[in-house]
């Protein structure tokens, strides 16, 4: 199972590339097989302040920091 601080860590990871990763990248990154499982997961994230992105937007996808 793939806890909520590997997908964190992944966007993180994944962003030092200069550019957010996709949904199906960050899947792949963290061995999820399934798109609407990743959507779900980040979906939770979102609704907990943890990750935000821009709908129908490519590689919008961030990590927000708390302040």
């Amino acid at each position: 199972m793939v806890d909520d601080a590997r997908i964190i860590d992944a966007i993180e990871e994944l962003s030092g590339k200069g550019y957010p990763p996709t949904f199906r990248e960050l899947m792949q990154e963290v061995g999820l097989r399934s798109p609407s499982t990743i959507k779900c997961r980040l979906e939770k994230l979102r609704r907990a302040g943890r990750v935000d992105w821009q709908p129908q937007q490519p590689r919008t996808l961030r990590v927000v920091r708390r302040v």
